[in-house]
């Protein structure tokens, strides 16, 4: 059996997971008091000025650290730093992406282990599970790590802003 790495399953899951990203930024951007630009019912606005509201640098009530707390980027596109707000999200959309991928694959390299019909099936099933859980591990680790950088790129940026 050869292993094919994530598939066109997995670029799917990447780009889904890109997208959930973008929708629960445009979502947590949205301002608390209605102005005059959202006169417009709901059900009419178009998916481009949410998304175009998620990237700008609408005040809100939380601080642009939070935001980076709950959504690596989002505290960039606050401040008017789309380019590394956008980098923050697509790594953190990869890492994600590719925690779910490879804990998927592991799940179904340890349903053939358990069903394996002999012991050198076994062992080599065995293998596969070792290696898509340490892939998995290291897309946990990489998403720490952009998480943790984005917070840190986001807090000196606010410092310095206010330092003058």
């Amino acid at each position: 059996m050869r292993n094919v790495g994530c598939g066109a399953k997995g670029w799917r899951m990447l780009l889904e997971t890109a997208f959930l990203c973008v929708c629960a930024g445009s979502v947590l951007a949205q301002p608390l008091a209605p102005g005059p630009e959202d006169s417009v019912p709901y059900e009419l606005m178009r998916v481009g000025p949410v998304i175009e509201r998620a990237f700008s640098s609408t005040p809100t009530p939380l601080s642009p650290e939070v935001k980076s707390f709950l959504l690596p980027g989002w505290g960039q596109f606050a401040q008017g730093r789309p380019a590394p707000g956008l980098a923050f999200m697509f790594l953190e959309a990869l890492a994600v992406a590719g925690t779910i991928a490879f804990a998927i694959e592991g799940n179904r390299a340890y349903g053939r282990y358990r069903g394996a019909a002999n012991a050198e099936d076994a062992s080599r099933f065995r293998s596969d599970t070792l290696r898509a859980d340490r892939r998995r591990n290291i897309s946990i680790a990489g998403g720490l790590l952009v998480w943790s950088l984005n917070l840190f790129d986001v807090v000196r940026t606010t410092r310095q802003r206010r330092k003058g």
